[in-house]
């Protein structure tokens, strides 16, 4: 009898230790819950773990998981029996093919461990049989709705221009619209623009398919092994009418249903460029290079428009603006802006510069050159401009007869006496570092004496204001209107240009600022001396200044051209308003 009580309080022990234990179990599913074993690359899958000690779940680490793209995406409680259970799931991606072991899964805090799971990953999307959840016999997937990825060349250099097609099938009975496509592209590649989608027909084992199909160029930036991780698309898809609602069914209209689909993933094999050492401005094969200068002739600080544009096949939109090379010291430029055009032979990218002459004199601006990698013949290459002559006459700059930008240059005044802004900026900032003489120190001094007489023998009685005040800002009106561009030009605001020109107008016909109209500054340019062309140009930076009133302007080069144009325009109405 001993025995048989002793052999029960053991058993009792060790059943009650068992139920103290903590159990952690990890398993591998898809998204709808499914267990698997493979899954592909780039594709998503859920590790899910579930502790019955629920006080340990929230220190659980998981071994081998740090080289993936991991997301944890849910954490739940569930009660049997008064049992309670935590899960923890998290959203895992493998972008590169192979065999893979996860685990174990364990917390610090109560040593718990779980055990491991493995799960290949291979380049294309593997459809497994699998048993649903109600425990019937396993079926095999009838997955009507196919995504298809590929490439046009498995082995490139560095730089080189790869084509990418994307292709969603679906059976020509299915009602298909997409909702969104996801991809999870290395940062080792740049991308070019995506275009589609566009749609067509093709025939699969034996069936046929409709597709809708987008395509892209990419260009890889790193040599070595490159995966493409898969790509997914979310679409919705029409489910077929209930017949149990007969023709009740159509005021319900249809019904869809979301789901996704993955592509394969792929890899390309990157090489590295022949020689490491040197510098390349691109990669591909290209036809021309070429430049121009509009106008050739200028006169000083005069702006002109240097072109360089190369044509052919590579990475246009990753293609930098060339470092111009060996230009005159007399010249001073800057960027301006580019823009990509279709060729029967590819495309052309052209890169404008600002160019002005600083110096008179006749300059040569030298042959320009492009080297690059060609991709065919696997040679480095080069391609170089003409030499471009350009003629800088004396005297300031003036307004050709048509330019392409009305109002970027100001036009012919009879006379030299148009200065860039550069100038007025240099000569505002030379008087705001004039010395703080023993003269200023003792007006200061006297300072509260000298506004008290004023206050007490001028504006109180009127009399001064009346008399002395409209002169002074009269006189001052040019002064005051360039501080006021030099501040506006430190802050970029080109907002206020036009109140800075109806303010400067207004001091100096002694009038109110708001009973200046547009009708009256016309009549003041009408009767002054400029010439036809000259007034032309005023009336279109007039129209300027008044547009950027409301909206500003965004660009940097448009802001600095306008500023250039305005410290212009005060000194010519300097001369006729005197």
């Amino acid at each position: 009898m001993d025995k048989i009580v002793g052999r029960f309080s053991c058993l009792l022990a060790i059943f009650l230790c068992f139920g103290l234990q903590a159990e952690l179990v990890m398993e591998i599913t898809s998204f709808d819950g499914h267990k698997i074993t493979q899954a592909a690359a780039g594709e998503a899958f859920i590790v899910k773990l579930s502790l019955d000690n629920v006080d340990a779940a929230q220190d659980i680490q998981i071994k081998g998981l740090k080289d993936f793209a991991v997301k944890k995406t849910g954490y739940s409680l569930i009660t049997v029996n008064g049992e309670k259970t935590a899960q923890i799931t998290y959203q895992v991606r493998i972008d590169r093919p192979g065999s893979y072991l996860i685990g174990p899964a364990y917390s610090p805090s109560t040593k718990e461990r779980s055990g491991n799971v493995r799960i290949k990953v291979a380049a294309e999307r593997v459809t497994q049989t699998r048993a649903p959840r109600n425990g019937k016999a396993g079926q095999q997937s009838n997955e009507q709705v196919l995504l298809r990825l590929w490439v046009d060349k498995d082995t490139v250099f560095v730089g080189q221009k790869v084509k990418t097609v994307l292709r969603l099938y679906f059976a020509q009975t299915d009602d298909i619209s997409v909702d969104q496509i996801v991809s999870n592209d290395p940062n080792t590649v740049e991308l070019g623009e995506k275009k589609g989608p566009k749609k067509g027909v093709q025939e699969i084992d034996g069936k046929e398919f409709v597709f809708l199909e987008w395509q892209w160029h990419m260009y890889p930036t790193e040599p070595g092994k490159l995966v493409i991780p898969a790509y997914f698309v979310d679409y919705n898809k029409q489910l077929p009418m209930q017949n149990g609602l007969g023709s009740f069914a159509i005021f319900f209209g249809p019904r869809y249903e979301r789901k996704r689909v993955y592509s394969n993933a792929l890899s390309l094999q990157v090489r590295p460029l022949p020689d490491k050492n040197r510098s390349v401005d691109a990669v591909g094969s290209f036809l021309s290079y070429s430049a121009k200068i509009s106008p050739a002739v200028a006169k000083k600080y005069e702006g002109m428009v240097l072109t360089l544009s190369i044509e052919g096949e590579g990475n246009m939109i990753g293609l930098k603006e060339p470092v111009l090379q060996g230009m005159p010291e007399a010249f001073k430029y800057y960027p301006s802006k580019n823009y990509i055009e279709e060729t029967p032979f590819g495309q052309k990218k052209s890169f404008e510069y600002i160019v002005q002459g600083m110096q008179d004199g006749d300059w040569e601006i030298p042959e320009q050159t492009f080297t690059y990698f060609d991709v065919d013949g696997r040679t480095y290459k080069s391609l170089s401009t003409t030499s471009l002559f350009v003629s800088v006459l004396p005297g300031h700059a003036q307004l050709p007869q048509q330019s392409a930008e009305p109002g970027c240059a100001i036009p012919p005044a009879d006379r030299d006496s148009l200065a860039p802004l550069a100038e007025h900026r240099i000569a505002y900032e030379a008087m705001s570092k004039d010395g703080f003489s023993l003269g200023w120190f003792i007006f200061v001094l006297l300072m509260p004496l000298i506004v008290a007489l004023i206050y007490i023998f001028g504006f109180r009685s009127g009399w001064l204001v009346q008399k002395l005040a409209p002169h002074y800002i009269k006189r001052r009106a040019f002064v005051v209107a360039q501080k006021q561009l030099s501040r506006a030009y430190r802050y970029h605001d080109t907002r206020v240009l036009h109140r800075i020109f109806m303010q400067l107008l207004a001091h100096r016909l002694s009038v109110p600022f708001t009973s200046l109209t547009k009708k009256t500054m016309e009549d003041i340019i009408a009767q002054s001396s400029w010439s036809d062309e000259t007034k032309q140009a005023w009336y279109i930076f007039y129209d300027k200044i008044s547009q950027a009133a409301y909206a500003g302007i965004a660009g940097p080069k448009e802001v600095l051209r306008l500023f250039h144009e305005a410290a212009q325009w005060i000194a010519e109405l300097e001369r006729i308003l005197k």
